[in-house]
């Protein structure tokens, strides 16, 4: 009797699975399209049948944080850890939605949850080691970033040993190796606030050959450059990463680290190069062309905060604005040239 009613149970079990999973598929397929709002519709509309499902929770609270509503948001994904412990995922968004309200310390507590639950995860070590790098902490993210690539090259080194095929996984290469190129490109970016900068070039030159297409790159890269005095050359990688811009489609960010668009960075990038070099005249035309479509490139408190800049460009960048301000300024009234 007792095997007739597991046999029952288990039976009820799996039907509730692939349910679960075949009415799921129209949620991803809002998630993969950019409809938001048809993917919260939708997935309000399983809570209804699920009401306790974690992944549904998690799915409702990515859906609620993207469109804005944060708060409720966060309510959803604490369910869904409290239904699932250990639904990294769930960590994961609560440390995207920190990062995006600039919550850096907040950020560091989420990939530390995480991080318990999965130890060798390496790109929690390379998310985490952003959030450290933002709030100055250089030694933990080059402590971060040093694991997340002594996971990786252990994991490459697993993969030409046996092949990734024979893993069982045709993509995976593909994937550690783009995994590979961001945690190189992080740790040049904490060699680059070290001023270290030979060592900082080296590892963008590491990561570029590992996706040699990937635009955002090789605007770091400028940057990098840049910081190193190195403004030929600076500019000659802003223009690299801009022609790749048009020309190769780039790997979509996740909706919740939606940044400025890279043509307004590889745009500022050139102007403060330009302004650097002596080129005022094409400097300020750049600049001009950023405030025309965004005014807030007035404020060098907001390009500083929303560009993430190092010290040198944001410097070059204040005078910028100066000289447009003192262009754009009205002309004094006789009353006040006479007092």
């Amino acid at each position: 009797m007792e095997t007739v009613i597991v046999f029952a149970f288990l039976m009820m079990w799996i039907g509730y699975v692939v349910v679960r999973r075949r009415l799921f598929i129209p949620v991803l397929a809002a998630f993969n399209s950019g409809n938001y709002e048809r993917g919260l519709l939708l997935t309000r509309r399983l809570l209804r049948v699920f009401p306790r499902d974690p992944l549904l929770l998690y799915n409702r609270g990515l859906f609620l944080a993207i469109l804005g509503e944060e708060e409720a948001a966060q309510a959803d994904l604490t369910q869904a850890l409290k239904r699932r412990p250990k639904f990294i995922s769930s960590y994961i968004i609560r440390a995207y939605i920190h990062i995006r309200h600039k919550r850096y310390r907040e950020a560091v507590q989420e990939y530390d949850a995480a991080l318990r639950i999965d130890p060798d995860a390496a790109y929690l070590y390379t998310q985490r080691a952003t959030a450290h790098l933002r709030v100055g902490d250089l030694l933990q993210a080059m402590r971060d970033v040093n694991r997340a690539l002594e996971l990786l090259q252990s994991q490459v080194q697993k993969q030409e040993r046996f092949g990734a095929y024979i893993m069982g996984a045709a993509g995976s290469t593909n994937e550690t190796r783009m995994m590979l190129a961001a945690a190189y490109a992080m740790r040049a970016a904490v060699y680059n606030r070290q001023g270290s900068f030979a060592a900082s070039d080296e590892d963008y030159t590491r990561a570029a050959s590992l996706t040699p297409d990937y635009a955002f790159l090789y605007n770091d890269y400028a940057e990098n450059a840049f910081t190193a005095g190195d403004y030929g050359r600076a500019l000659d990688l802003f223009q690299q990463a801009d022609t790749l811009r048009q020309n190769v489609v780039q790997p979509p960010f996740h909706p919740l680290m939606q940044i400025r668009p890279l043509e307004e960075f590889t745009q500022a990038g050139t102007a403060v190069t330009h302004s650097a070099m002596g080129n005022d005249s094409t400097a300020l035309d750049l600049w001009k062309r950023l405030t025309e479509k965004e005014p807030r490139y007035h404020d060098p408190d907001w390009v500083r905060s929303e560009l993430n800049w190092p010290d040198a460009m944001i410097a070059e960048g204040r005078k910028l604005i100066d000289m447009l301000g003192n262009e754009t300024a009205p002309p004094a009234s006789l009353d006040s040239a006479a007092s």
